[in-house]
């Protein structure tokens, strides 16, 4: 029998070099695309579903064009008064953050214009743009070593991560 000894390291304490090819692997992780679109989907689900407004379709991506087509008439806010939307201004079905995004526009564009149907196409878009600018941002290094640094993540010499 024999004994390896590795060091492990901060990530600061890495070479440059290596600093930049942890960076890269968290952007090629399939995890990261993965996560921050299904939060962003769950968010655009609950938005409609709260609506009774069908998807036919939709597709999400954050270096491509995002878009939702949908089923969505007058009839689906029929009786709707903006009294009973208060709470959508802080409204989070899904508790992520996307959520405000989705709902918070549509509020303020219905009380703006009295117009459920405009305040929610407007909400979609405005959601889905949300859902873009989230993902784009997981891909920034700034955001990649704030993950690094919260989560404490150490790593070999070589930039491989340390699991213990």
């Amino acid at each position: 029998m024999r004994t390896i000894t590795k060091n492990v390291y901060k990530f600061d304490e890495l070479t440059h070099e290596v600093q930049q090819k942890v960076i890269d692997s968290y952007k090629n992780d399939d995890w990261l695309h993965d996560h921050c679109l299904w939060e962003g989907e769950r968010s655009l689900e609950a938005y409609c579903e709260h609506f009774n407004v069908k998807i036919k379709d939709y597709f999400l991506c954050p270096f491509d064009r995002c878009y939702a087509q949908v089923e969505v008439s007058n009839k689906n806010f029929r009786g709707l008064k903006l009294k009973d939307c208060e709470f959508m201004r802080d409204y989070m079905p899904t508790g992520y953050c996307l959520d405000q995004d989705f709902f918070l526009e549509f509020y303020n564009e219905f009380k703006s214009t009295g117009d459920a149907l405009r305040a929610f196409k407007h909400g979609l878009k405005y959601g889905i743009d949300a859902i873009k600018r989230d993902c784009e941002y997981q891909y920034e290094d700034e955001n990649i070593l704030a993950m690094i640094e919260f989560n404490d993540h150490e790593y070999f010499e070589d930039g491989e991560l340390f699991t213990d």
